[in-house]
């Protein structure tokens, strides 16, 4: 088209395919929005069982805690790494606690645990013979064992303590 000095140029364009895609754009933007909003929703939800979850959790170990203290025993797990043939080390996962403290008070020096302090806190004679114990069930495959020892608290009173020991398998 030329009007005077002015050209027009004018450019037809079949766009039903682009309208067609405008559409399907628009319909899979709804679609993702309401799958991010279904997705948030669940990691609301997830979110809440979680916190539910945990606080069931807390309030379970603080009565087991509680049932511990009231019971006046200590519990806690030891690995057990085998040496040199038959030497066994066992590692307590814990090596310090209030209730151990509470259950059984000894001087703890410094730079020492107080697993170290109970350690050193049991009577020779009755050292060995716990090895030796220990060690026979653990390498003979045994469920467990039950042995009684003299302990010295931080008064210097003989303390009887009885230990019940499960023994579970966890490596190979």
């Amino acid at each position: 088209v030329r009007i005077d000095d002015d050209e027009a140029f004018v450019i037809v364009r079949d766009v039903s395919d682009v309208h067609s895609l405008e559409h399907d754009l628009r319909e899979m933007n709804q679609q993702l929005e309401e799958r991010v909003a279904d997705r948030t929703a669940a990691l609301a939800r997830e979110s809440l069982g979680r916190k539910e979850a945990n606080e069931a959790l807390a309030a379970r170990a603080e009565e087991l805690e509680r049932v511990l203290r009231d019971a006046r025993c200590i519990i806690w797990r030891s690995n057990i790494t085998q040496v040199e043939g038959k030497r066994l080390i066992w590692t307590p996962s814990r090596t310090d606690d209030a209730m151990f403290r509470a259950e059984l008070p000894l001087t703890v020096k410094p730079g020492e645990s107080y697993q170290d302090a109970w350690t050193n806190s049991i009577l020779p004679e009755d050292k060995a013979r716990m090895d030796t114990v220990g060690n026979r069930a653990v390498l003979s495959g045994q469920a467990g064992y039950v042995q009684t020892y003299t302990c010295t608290d931080e008064n210097g009173s003989a303390r009887r303590i009885r230990e019940d020991v499960a023994l579970r398998r966890t490596g190979k």
